[in-house]
């Protein structure tokens, strides 16, 4: 009985063991950034497993079902402008970062780049 009880307590050393060495690891290989919003359920499948797999600055992301590489999510400063008249339903953005310089992507009927406002 003594016996089994050393295999539970071996078995049990080790697992924390993988998990703290897979937390470590994880936290050392990930960049800086937020993964942006979702916006649905993407491809079921796992294009990468950590940042580190990913070029450049771009993450490891959740795309909804499975993950992929993705720009992080960049939030410039400023408002977006008070809409006047109709709008576009359209989503040609879901972050600041796909908006040009002095814009950032603002809610409309969908989402539209629009050019930043500031306040003093």
């Amino acid at each position: 009985m003594e016996q089994h009880w050393s295999t539970v307590g071996a078995l049990l050393l080790a697992l924390i063991a993988c998990v703290h060495y897979d937390i470590a690891l994880a936290a050392d290989n990930e960049k800086p950034g937020e993964c942006p919003i979702s916006s649905g359920i993407g491809m079921c499948q796992k294009f990468c497993e950590l940042d580190t797999c990913c070029p450049n600055v771009q993450k490891c992301c959740s795309n909804g079902c499975g993950r992929q590489c993705m720009k992080p999510y960049e939030e410039k400063p400023g408002l977006c402008p008070t809409e006047r008249g109709p709008s576009t339903c359209d989503e040609a953005c879901s972050q600041d970062g796909e908006c040009g310089r002095n814009q950032k992507c603002c809610k409309t009927c969908g989402h539209a780049c629009r050019d930043l406002v500031f306040v003093n």
